[in-house]
């Protein structure tokens, strides 16, 4: 993992550390191994690709083709190319049913280079919001089974049932 960018801030004495920087939306519009090139200069960046099925190979939602010469770039990279999932649609609301087929593609993301997954649990982006508060549990079970990956949750008034519930729990070590 590369260090934090530190930089003085314009507006404050005290200097802003940068962690990540997150561009999202990656695709078959672009090549895979210029992202490469891009980390190998700037190794805090992070490449944000979007999982929605239906939408693989349109604008922003990349072809299984594409991430999987993603995944032989980032092998070339010894792993310093970092990539987040960002899990839209029926990805999202097989995590809130605890199903079968969220715990395999999850298992499957640290083969393809992603180590980190942002659950995108709005209906802009297709999950079924009606009922969240019941889908902590779920979500939890995702995350305490997958301890390899590092989970990024919205904080929004949408999201607020899930960031909520999880901050409740005891096993996360943050509850009551």
């Amino acid at each position: 993992m590369s260090e934090p960018v530190t930089k003085k801030s314009k507006t404050s004495s005290s200097p802003m550390k940068l962690r990540k920087l997150g561009f999202c939306g990656a695709d078959d519009s672009v090549s895979p191994r210029m992202l490469g090139l891009i980390c190998q200069s700037y190794p805090f960046v992070e490449f944000g690709v979007l999982f929605r099925p239906g939408q693989e190979g349109q604008p922003r939602y990349a072809s299984q083709k594409w991430i999987s010469e993603l995944a032989k770039v980032v092998k070339l990279s010894h792993q310093k190319m970092q990539l987040a999932a960002h899990l839209c649609g029926q990805r999202v609301n097989d995590i809130l049913q605890n199903n079968d087929e969220s715990q395999k593609f999850l298992s499957k993301l640290p083969s393809l280079g992603f180590y980190r997954v942002q659950i995108n649990a709005t209906a802009v982006n297709g999950v079924d919001t009606s009922n969240l508060s019941n889908c902590v549990d779920a979500i939890a079970k995702a995350i305490l089974s997958h301890p390899e990956l590092e989970f990024i949750l919205q904080k929004n008034e949408e999201t607020k049932p899930l960031w909520e519930g999880l901050l409740g729990l005891t096993s996360f070590g943050n509850g009551k």
